[in-house]
């Protein structure tokens, strides 16, 4: 039987982050498995970007994930091991145009991720990483757009809809 514990945080800021993961350790008395899924969509043409949008998308798919697992480390360090999961996506592969942000910070990710693997396996702890492609759950509703939103939000639209490319 297995039990799931919920908590709300933002995780780009460290202290709730770390209350949230306290919060999980003492109600489930321990995590096994810390899975790093929290993620944002921006589309913007590169000539409408700023750096903000990227530090944006770095604070939340790669800082955050550092700082969960220098946080759960120690806890799993003292069980004797653990999981971690990644999710990363198909965009941190391969450049998806209009999405560079995004991008930047999901192929940061796939490689933090892959020496993260490597060097916690020595501590018994397993680090998987998912590159979903784009899934169809309503992501253009939900993603910020700059530039000339209406178009960018047409082009967003038809790839999560392309039966070829995107998943349900």
């Amino acid at each position: 039987l297995a039990r799931l514990f919920l908590s709300v945080c933002d995780i780009t800021k460290a202290g709730e982050l770390s209350q949230s993961l306290d919060k999980a350790i003492d109600n489930m008395g321990g995590i096994d498995l810390l899975v790093n899924n929290a993620g944002s969509i921006l589309v913007v043409p590169f000539t409408s970007m700023e750096k903000e949008d990227f530090e944006a998308q770095m604070r939340l798919h790669v800082y955050a994930v550092i700082d969960a697992v220098q946080m759960i480390f120690p806890h799993f360090k003292r069980r004797g091991g653990g999981r971690i999961l990644n999710i990363c996506s198909l965009g941190g592969k391969v450049a998806v145009p209009h999405m560079l942000p995004y991008d930047t910070s999901k192929f940061a990710l796939a490689g933090l991720s892959q020496g993260l693997s490597a060097e916690l396996a020595a501590h018994n702890i397993c680090v998987t990483t998912a590159y979903p492609t784009v899934m169809r759950t309503g992501s253009p509703i939900q993603a910020v757009f700059k530039g000339n939103h209406e178009k960018e939000y047409e082009w967003l639209q038809s790839l999560d809809n392309l039966p070829v490319l995107s998943m349900s």
